[in-house]
């Protein structure tokens, strides 16, 4: 079995190779080492004050989140609940009509826009609201008064 020797260029050859650019005056060269210098300096550490108040905060919602979770769940409010579990249910058709990324790009251009629209159409948007609003009550008064399970009832005082 005979190798062929791979043939090794000599640095008198790869100058041919070369296709003729040159970098003259790079500016990045002297700037590098000083953007190091100003990254090194920098104060990277986390004041453990700043962390308690965030992990504070963030227990806070967390605690708040669960607890209004239980009472979901639980019906502890009727209508409340069923709210709940109509949304979730509205939810599993929307998830099953768009992908996932879909509906990050939706909300993302929605938080965008909707600002917008809301600012230049202010006037029309608050009347329609206010109307749809004051339907919504009105069928959560309906139904409360046809289910009793939404009422607590309310502790006797004896003297």
């Amino acid at each position: 079995m005979v190798r062929k020797e791979r043939s090794r260029r000599t640095e008198e050859e790869l100058p041919e190779l070369n296709s003729g650019y040159t970098i003259h005056n790079c500016p990045g060269e002297g700037l590098s080492n000083a953007l190091q210098v100003d990254i090194l300096e920098v104060d990277l550490t986390l004041p453990a004050e700043k962390v308690h108040e965030v992990a504070d905060i963030a227990v806070a919602h967390a605690n708040a989140a669960v607890s209004e979770l239980r009472r979901l769940f639980l019906i502890e409010d009727f209508i409340d609940s069923l709210k709940f579990s109509v949304g979730l249910w509205c939810l599993t058709y929307v998830g099953s009509w768009f992908n996932g990324m879909t509906l990050i790009i939706i909300g993302v251009i929605a938080l965008f826009t909707l600002p917008k629209v809301y600012e230049t159409n202010k006037a029309q948007i608050d009347q329609n609201l206010a109307l749809v609003q004051g339907k919504i009550n009105e069928l959560t008064a309906k139904i409360k008064a046809a289910i009793p399970l939404g009422k607590k009832a309310e502790p006797t005082k004896e003297e």
